[in-house]
């Protein structure tokens, strides 16, 4: 990936990758746009958004992708769109996810995420968050936009 250190997107979506997220995407810091999105990739999402402090659109949604969507994530200050829809992850969502104040659209549905989201968000452009099928718990916060809200919630 050396030679690739002045790259700012990647549109891989919708093709029969196979495999994990390599570990060298974390050194792309000039990344923008990681766009791999229905493909068959597999295994639990890399610990790679450390150097992402310029990511504005992470869009992994229609993998295979299994366990725990890392921390790290909050290094990506600049999320506006974070698409992890319909793969097998498992495990709260990282609190990190709701400080991003740029993010408009969030979608996780159709993964086994746990948990609850704060019932007080801050994030003063989301318009659509997406987390239906899934078995998040508590009371659904005020948003501008919602669609799709299947999940077992109290209040």
């Amino acid at each position: 990936m050396q030679k690739f250190q002045n790259l700012t997107s990647t549109s891989l979506g919708q093709n029969y990758f196979t495999g994990v997220l390599p570990l060298e995407l974390g050194t792309l810091k000039k990344l923008e746009r990681l766009l791999m999105y229905q493909n068959r990739l597999s295994g639990e999402i890399s610990d790679i958004f450390d150097n992402f402090t310029n990511l504005y659109i992470l869009a992994i949604g229609n993998n295979q992708f299994s366990g725990r969507i890392p921390a790290s994530i909050g290094q990506c200050t600049r999320l506006s769109i974070v698409d992890m829809e319909m793969n097998n992850l498992v495990g709260a969502i990282p609190m990190e996810i709701f400080q991003f104040n740029d993010l408009t659209t969030l979608n996780l549905q159709g993964n086994s995420l746990k948990g609850s989201i704060p019932p007080e968000l801050k994030m003063e452009h989301l318009e659509t968050m997406v987390i239906s099928n899934n078995w998040l718990s508590g009371n659904i916060p005020k948003l501008e936009v919602i669609k799709r809200i299947e999940n077992t919630c109290d209040g």
